[in-house]
């Protein structure tokens, strides 16, 4: 009877440890989304709201300019593309919305004053997760 309870036992803890295993590469892989999700982010908050004419980083001249674009392999906060991640993906869409009800999305013009950026990741082609940021426009 004890070797029974013994043997019980010694399952179940097999099947924690197997649990906690897996727990981990999820959290790797979830926290190495996340940093591929703020690179972008961090992009977005050295260019500025409107156009300013001028290039302001590589060909983008404002947030907008980042609206559709996909990076594969991803890049990183230098825009250098990161060759070890070639199987990550970032898709990058900056959407107006309304100031006052920022779930809803509006038609952008040269007074819209709010955006939200959204940066999808994808590992080997499996979506993985979301950032999603406002951008405010300067007060004019």
């Amino acid at each position: 009877m004890a070797q029974v309870i013994v043997a019980f036992a010694v399952t179940a803890m097999c099947e924690l440890l197997a649990g906690g295993t897996a727990a981990n590469a999820g959290a790797g892989e979830l926290t190495a989304a996340v940093h591929l999700a703020d690179n972008i982010h961090e992009i977005a908050v050295g260019l500025p709201f409107f156009d300013g004419g001028d290039a302001v980083v590589g060909a983008w001249h404002d947030v907008w300019d980042l609206d559709g674009l996909k990076f594969s392999p991803p890049i990183d906060v230098d825009r250098t593309p990161i060759p070890a991640d070639e199987n990550w993906t970032q898709e990058v869409s900056v959407t107006a919305v309304d100031e006052k009800k920022i779930g809803a999305p509006v038609e952008r013009h040269s007074s819209t004053p709010m955006a939200r950026l959204q940066v999808k990741i994808y590992h080997d082609g499996r979506y993985i997760c979301c950032g999603d940021w406002l951008i405010v426009a300067p007060a004019r």
